[in-house]
């Protein structure tokens, strides 16, 4: 997972150029963009900036093997400079998702959440719901139990020696 700012204050324009051809590829390539699209010296722009930044250590790690996702702020001045991310926005800030080769677009309004309070949590239940953590490595812990069984009985018989007389029952493992 990706995560950028584009125009804000503190970031050079020809950097941000180059982020906003990345991402043009990124919508082309068919990955997915959540996009919060602001303006400077909106008041609910400003409040809403921290909820949305705090959603990059929240998911950095969870997600650290996703490729396929971009969290962008963009600042309204570049809209313009982007493909397929869908009308000018009515109002601000807007946040959208955007998907399919930009064939898909929500608004996060019409997103169907229950609970639309612009805060960190709201933000990455809106994200989570489209987007799936890879699972590497992970086993089922009960099969693995009963491979675990199904070997040991393998390499385990049981086998009768004669000792005195007496016949005696004890497990020998046989090598692989």
């Amino acid at each position: 997972m990706k995560f950028h700012i584009i125009g804000d204050h503190s970031t050079n324009e020809s950097g941000d150029m180059s982020l906003v051809n990345s991402l043009n590829d990124d919508i082309k390539n068919g990955k997915q963009l959540f996009i919060f699209i602001f303006m400077d010296g909106c008041g609910p722009c400003n409040s809403t900036k921290p909820s949305w930044d705090n959603i990059r250590p929240k998911l950095e790690r969870k997600y650290k093997d996703d490729d396929s996702t971009v969290i962008v702020r963009l600042n309204k001045d570049f809209f313009g400079k982007m493909h397929n991310i869908g009308e000018d926005p009515a109002g601000f800030p807007t946040l959208r998702r955007i998907s399919s080769n930009g064939n898909v677009i929500e608004e996060y309004e019409n997103s169907g959440l229950n609970k639309l309070d612009r805060s960190t949590t709201s933000f990455i239940n809106w994200i989570e719901k489209h987007v799936k953590p890879k699972m590497h490595g992970v086993i089922n812990r009960h099969k693995r139990n009963t491979n675990k069984r199904q070997s040991r009985r393998l390499r385990h018989k049981m086998s009768t020696h004669i000792y005195g007389g007496k016949r005696r029952h004890h497990r020998r493992t046989i090598r692989k």
